[in-house]
């Protein structure tokens, strides 16, 4: 279960019934839990759960795997206002 938690959170699902689903749809696994089974195990092994991430988190980027940086919402590059306005204010391109 703990495997299958840390699989989830690291591709992005973290609803308990997503993960259930995932279980018979794409994610590999021997056993298919319930949603009530998920989410009783995160409840009851929290701390442990994320400890476990952590050190997953950790090998992966010893491991060249994964770049772990800031997050910028919005996904742009911080500009200077003026820049941004600047990029505001030309023509748009068109296309050939």
């Amino acid at each position: 279960m703990l495997a299958l938690l840390i699989y989830s959170y690291a591709t992005g699902t973290f609803s308990s019934r997503q993960i259930e689903r995932n279980t018979y749809d794409g994610v590999p696994v021997g056993f298919h839990p319930d949603h009530d089974s998920i989410c009783t195990f995160r409840v009851q092994n929290g701390e442990l759960l994320a400890k476990n991430f952590h050190q997953v988190l950790e090998l992966a980027v010893r491991a060249a795997v994964l770049n772990v940086g800031i997050h910028h919402p919005g996904g742009g590059r911080h500009q200077d206002p003026r820049q941004r306005q600047q990029a505001q204010r030309r023509e748009p391109r068109t296309r050939p």
